[in-house]
């Protein structure tokens, strides 16, 4: 499945009333988190993927990117708090974010080209360019957010992916012409 707004927005939606986050900006929250994400996935990393199997060139597809709530949490309450996204709800919406994150990258497919494996199987790799505040920043306020908070989020969500991503784990499975030899080499491509 795809990190579209029309698959994530109501997982997002859902993680957010689940934490106790029940009000008018619900929706218009996970709105932006799943548009910010979606952008995310599709401007603000390099996706490749490290690869072995035989001699060639293939082409790799995987389904799921993971990367732990508590792993996200962990650089994202930190962020929220530097950012001064602070009080009583701040911890359920830290939570919040960061299952709904987790379970949106979890159905996340990924496609790349594999020079120099025709089949065999790649480690996936992802690369924050640094642009996942101001990603989130956009997303936020193009969902109708709109406060002194909003930047201050937007800004702990994105850096704070941008702090983890790397981390992230996921298995791509290359496929293309068959050879004896054994080879090796470096996908590039993408998540939708």
């Amino acid at each position: 499945m795809p990190v579209d707004p029309g698959t994530t927005t109501p997982i997002f939606n859902g993680m957010l009333v689940a934490n106790g986050l029940i009000g008018p900006g619900t929706t218009k929250l996970a709105a932006g988190l799943a548009a910010g994400l979606f952008q995310y996935v599709s401007t603000a990393i390099t996706v490749s993927s490290i690869d072995v199997g035989t001699l060639g060139v293939g082409v790799g597809n995987g389904i799921g990117v993971i990367l732990l709530p508590s792993v996200i949490l962990g650089a994202l309450s930190p962020m929220m708090a530097g950012n001064g996204v602070l009080g009583a709800m701040a911890p359920s919406m830290a939570n919040a974010i960061a299952n709904g994150l987790s379970a949106c990258l979890a159905l996340a497919a990924m496609s790349t080209n594999n020079p120099g494996v025709g089949i065999g199987a790649g480690k996936l790799q992802l690369f924050p360019t640094g642009a996942g505040g101001v990603t989130f920043v956009a997303a936020f306020k193009e969902a109708g957010l709109g406060g002194v908070m909003v930047s201050a989020l937007g800004q702990a969500v994105g850096t704070a992916l941008d702090a983890v991503i790397v981390s992230a784990l996921g298995v791509i499975a290359i496929v293309g012409p068959a050879s004896p030899l054994p080879g090796a080499g470096v996908g590039v491509g993408k998540i939708s």
